[in-house]
This record gives structure tokens, C-alpha cells and sequence, in this order.
């Protein structure tokens, strides 16, 4: 038993019914879909031997998003791209006046509603789309797992000798780079490369058709998309978001980083924290707030 382990046990004690349980799911490989049952009476469902475990320990056992700084209702709008199959999205409804789940993908999609439906978070409204720095369509590339899924990311395992996917503009881009649709490698031997044709909205948009006038709490977990949605949203659109608490990846674009992301941002009014990841250097957490909801 590791330290590490307990304190996940303490924190999962204010938030399922048998804590010890959720909190060894990560080490446990066995396939299968699982139901955490919750303190509040619902329940969460995640797929077992799959990225879904690392998820759960991430968000409700080590907390990555900062949730426990906010008592019950204290918030507003909250906005959770990238929901994947909910689990922010749920721990969030008890915080917020309601939260704006976006998430692409049609298996994530199908039990992200299962478990809104499941936790009795009636103040979530699951969309299912996709953020881009234009509106239209776009193909999302299935990554072979069940997160990991993106419009940027080259398939890893491509048996081709070099791992990569054609790159097409996007043909709804309006800055000239931006987001890239991704052909599958037509070598690859891995099975995946599989792609979904998904809506696509910018930021600006998302604000606009779910009458956003502020946003309290900004999630990101999108797969490279963090870089369309925020450095190309118009500073009025930014200067709604109160906080951010996002992931950031590498993408082909040498210019969309995590650290330009993070003077980006500054240069936007924020209060920036990045954090890069000891394995992968590449990719981290931004932590943004401003002074306004620091003195609250």
C-alpha cells in the first residue's frame, strides 16, 4: 500500500460509497463496465481494463481540476470540453447552475448521457460536438482507445516506418493554418485511423447558441483542439471565462505549445500556473483565473 493510495481512499470517502474499492480500480485490468455507486444516491458507470480507470483516479481520486475549491452552487456556467464519458461533467452539476458537456465521439457520447442520466444531474446538457477555429464539420480520428481521440493527433502505431497521417487543411479554416483534418495512413496495420464525421463549432459559437454570458469555469481535455478554441476566440469571448483549468498536447503546429499557450493567455488577463509533465515534457496542465474571482 502506498501513501498515494490512501490519500486517494480519503478524498473518494466524501464522494462514493465504498472508496477503497474506487480507489484500487486502476490497478484492476479486468474488462467489463463498472458502477461506482455515489454518497448522493447516483452512480457512474466507466469501462474496466481501459483509460476510463486512469479518468475516474485523475478527477474524482486526485481531484486535477481543482473541484474541491468550490463549495455546492457556488458557480455559474461551467463548460467541459472534451467530457469524455462525464465524470468532470458530474462532479461539476453539484457546483454549478448548470454545465455544458461537449464531447465528439458516438461511444463516449452514448455513455457520458448514461451517466448524467445515472449521477441524477439534471443541470447538464451533453452536446455533441467538437470545438474548431471554424463551424461546420470535421473528421475526428479514433485513436484505438477509448480517449485519446482527436482532429490533430497522428496514429501512434502506424506500421508504415514512420507513424504518421496525411494532413489535409481544413477546408472551413479561416486563419490559414488552423485546424487539420487527418487522412487515416493508408499502411497502417493497427486498426486505427478510423475516423467520425462530427460538428464542429468555435468557442464563440458554443457562447452564443447556449446564451454563455460568462462562463466560471472553463474545462479543456480536447486532443490538440485547446489550441484553435482559445488562441483564436476573440478577446470579448475570452474576457467572459473566469477560470481555466485545461490539458495541452503536441500538435504539428510548432507554434501552438503549451507555454505560447500560457502567454497567450496572460496577454489575455489571466493569472497563469502551466505544470509539464514529468514523462512527457510535451504536454501538461494551464491553470488560468483572474483577480476578480481570486478576491471572491
Amino acid at each position: 500500500m502506498k501513501f498515494s493510495d490512501l490519500a486517494v481512499w480519503w478524498r473518494l470517502r466524501r464522494l462514493v460509497r465504498k472508496p477503497w474499492t474506487a480507489a484500487m480500480l486502476r490497478k484492476n485490468r479486468s474488462a467489463g463496465l463498472r458502477d461506482i455507486r455515489l454518497l448522493d444516491g447516483g452512480s457512474v458507470a466507466i469501462r474496466g481494463g481501459t483509460p476510463d480507470t486512469q479518468c475516474f483516479h485523475r478527477i474524482f481520486g486526485c481531484d486535477e481540476y481543482g473541484l474541491d475549491a468550490f463549495p455546492p452552487g457556488t458557480l455559474d456556467t461551467v463548460i467541459d470540453v472534451g467530457a469524455h464519458i462525464g465524470l468532470f461533467s458530474v462532479r461539476a452539476a453539484k457546483l454549478a447552475r448548470r454545465v455544458i458537456a461537449i464531447e465528439p465521439v458516438a461511444e463516449n457520447f452514448q455513455l457520458l448521457e448514461r451517466n448524467v442520466a445515472s449521477a441524477h444531474a439534471q443541470n447538464v446538457h451533453c452536446r455533441k460536438l467538437c470545438l474548431a477555429d471554424a463551424d461546420g464539420t470535421t473528421q475526428i480520428v479514433i485513436s484505438g482507445r477509448n480517449d485519446g481521440h482527436s482532429i490533430l493527433t497522428p496514429c501512434p502505431l502506424s506500421k508504415c516506418g514512420e507513424g504518421t497521417m496525411a494532413l489535409t487543411p481544413c477546408p472551413l479554416s479561416k486563419c490559414g493554418e488552423g485546424t487539420k483534418a487527418l487522412t487515416p495512413c493508408p499502411l497502417s496495420k493497427c486498426g486505427e485511423g478510423r475516423t467520425e464525421s462530427v460538428p464542429a463549432m468555435m468557442l464563440e459559437s458554443v457562447f452564443g447558441s447556449e446564451g454563455i454570458d460568462r462562463c466560471d469555469f472553463l474545462k479543456l481535455d480536447c486532443e490538440g483542439a485547446e489550441y484553435a478554441a482559445l488562441m483564436h476566440a476573440p478577446r470579448e469571448i475570452i474576457d467572459r471565462i473566469m477560470r481555466i483549468a485545461m490539458e495541452y498536447h503536441p500538435v504539428p503546429n510548432p507554434a501552438h505549445t503549451g507555454p505560447a499557450l500560457a502567454e497567450h493567455l496572460r496577454a489575455m488577463g489571466f493569472r497563469v500556473t502551466i505544470q509539464p509533465s514529468k514523462r512527457k515534457p510535451t504536454q501538461g496542465l494551464i491553470f488560468c483565473d483572474r483577480e476578480e474571482v481570486r478576491r471572491q
